[in-house]
Order: structure tokens, then C-alpha cells, then sequence
């Protein structure tokens, strides 16, 4: 029993770091090309691409897991465990590299996002003949966001990827799960091999 936790600490450890690195390389892609997060359609765009990339992580890890190191079965509590444990490491090495960014590499990055926000909303508000008055106190409550540091950043990262990766991770332990049949576990019919 031991073994098997120290084995779930260290695969989870391991391909944490693999998904935080992946996470680390989808940041610096959108950065490259100067993507920022801004209006409805790119948001909801970035949105799905990030639950693809956290799905199939989380899926392909967890079966890995599953058929490598558990022999190609799993309950769900534990396929569950593992992802969250993946989702952990990989939020903590994302925060680390965001912190970085943010304080050192490019400390200005946060304020042209709540610019670009601004613009993109008042243009939008206008555009639906909002009252300026609405208009303006939306755009101050957004400008409010640039105040925000780069360790509130990182924490902030931190707490809402495990959130995210959690939520995720209920669904992909649904479906990689595979539970010793009753016969099998009696050594009446021989295992048959893993998916």
C-alpha cells in the first residue's frame, strides 16, 4: 500500500512537470504571437483550447498511470487523486514560470491586457448604445485589475488552474477507470490485456 502511494507521488510529480512544462510552452506561444485573452469570440476560442489540452492531459496521464504503473486498472478515487495531483505540480511550476514573467521578463504585460480589455469593452458597450455613464464605471472596475502583482498573479494562477484541472479531472477519471471484474479478482478468468 505504501509503495503504491509513493508510486502515485512520484508519477504524479513527474508528469505534473510534463504538463506544467506543456502549459509553459502553450504561454510563451500565445505571448510569441501576441495574443491577449481579449473580447468574446478569442476568449471562448482560448477557453476551448485550454479544456482540450487539459483533457487529453489529463486522460493520457491517467491511463499511462493506469496501464503502466497499475498493472490497467483503476478505481475512480484514485484516477481522481492522480489527476488532481498532475493538475497541483503543474499549477505550481505554471505560477513559478508566471511570476517570472511577470516580474522580470515583461512587467508590463498585465497592464496592455486591462488596456486592450478596456478598449475591447468600451468599443463593445458603445457599440450596444450603452450610457456613457455604464461605460465608464465598467472601464474603471477594469482598470482596477492592473493594481494586481505578480505573486497575487501567480497565486491567483495556482488556485484557478487546480480548480479548473479538478473539474476536469472528475470527467477523464470517469472514463479511464477499470475496475477488476469479479471473476478476475478471484483468479477465475485471466486478466485480459489493457486498453
Amino acid at each position: 500500500m505504501e509503495k503504491n502511494k509513493s508510486l502515485m507521488w512520484k508519477h504524479s510529480l513527474n508528469y505534473g512537470i510534463l504538463f506544467g512544462l506543456l502549459l509553459i510552452i502553450y504561454s510563451v506561444v500565445l505571448y510569441m504571437f501576441n495574443i491577449i485573452p481579449v473580447g468574446i469570440k478569442l476568449s471562448l476560442l482560448l477557453l476551448v483550447v485550454n479544456l482540450a489540452i487539459y483533457f487529453f492531459a489529463l486522460w493520457f496521464f491517467t491511463k499511462s498511470y493506469r496501464n503502466d504503473i497499475l498493472g490497467g486498472y483503476v478505481d475512480y478515487g484514485k484516477a481522481f487523486l492522480f489527476g488532481v495531483l498532475i493538475v497541483a505540480f503543474s499549477s505550481i511550476l505554471l505560477a513559478i514560470y508566471n511570476y517570472i514573467f511577470h516580474a522580470f521578463i515583461d512587467p508590463d504585460y498585465i497592464q496592455r491586457v486591462v488596456d486592450a480589455t478596456q478598449e475591447w469593452t468600451e468599443e463593445f458597450m458603445s457599440s450596444k448604445g450603452l450610457p456613457q455613464a455604464q461605460i465608464d464605471s465598467t472601464i474603471e472596475k477594469i482598470g482596477s485589475k492592473s493594481s494586481v502583482t505578480p505573486l497575487k498573479s501567480a497565486l491567483q494562477g495556482i488556485l484557478g488552474g487546480v480548480i479548473f484541472g479538478t473539474i476536469i479531472s472528475l470527467i477523464t477519471s470517469a472514463i479511464v477507470k477499470k475496475k477488476k471484474e469479479l471473476f478476475q479478482e478471484k483468479g477465475i478468468v485471466e486478466d485480459g490485456p489493457a486498453e
